[in-house]
């Protein structure tokens, strides 16, 4: 239940950027790094320096945990997908009809022959369901490994 819990707080916290993002970057779509900080765009430092860093206060305060730093790790995979997604449903200048390659531009798209999807929301789902593989489903492994490098 505590990791249900901590992944649908990390989602929705990933979530609520979509609206940060909207209003900065208005009807621009994918414009958000033309803020930079020392040469690293806003939306990039986000992503890769501010919410890794907010990922790690849990694992800080509790020490390792397979699980919890699974559910982590998915849960920051859900909530960039739902962020970028939830950008569209909420931007006026685009909405749910011009989630596509023509108007997304910015985005890489793959063409599955049925649906056309971000590549982006593939290669995370693929990392989703290795992250559930390697820390829910073989937790007593990593664990054990954990345990032994600790002791070295």
């Amino acid at each position: 239940m505590r990791n249900l819990v901590i992944f649908l707080i990390e989602v929705l916290a990933i979530t609520t950027y979509s609206f940060v993002a909207v209003s900065v970057e208005g009807p621009e779509g994918g414009k958000l790094d033309r803020y930079n900080f020392n040469g690293i765009g806003a939306n990039s430092f986000m992503f890769y320096v501010m919410i890794p860093l907010f990922i790690l206060i849990p694992i800080i305060t509790k020490g390792f945990d397979s699980k919890l730093i699974g559910t982590l790790i998915i849960g920051a995979l859900v909530g960039g997908i739902l962020q970028d997604f939830v950008w569209f449903l909420v931007n006026p200048y685009f909405g749910l009809a011009r989630f596509t390659s023509v108007d997304a531009t910015w985005l890489a798209w793959t063409n599955l022959g049925f649906i056309e999807l971000p590549t982006l929301y593939l290669i995370n789902f693929f990392m989703q369901i290795v992250s559930w593989f390697v820390f829910f489903r073989n937790s007593n492994r990593v664990e054990k490994f954990y345990k032994s490098i600790k002791r070295n």
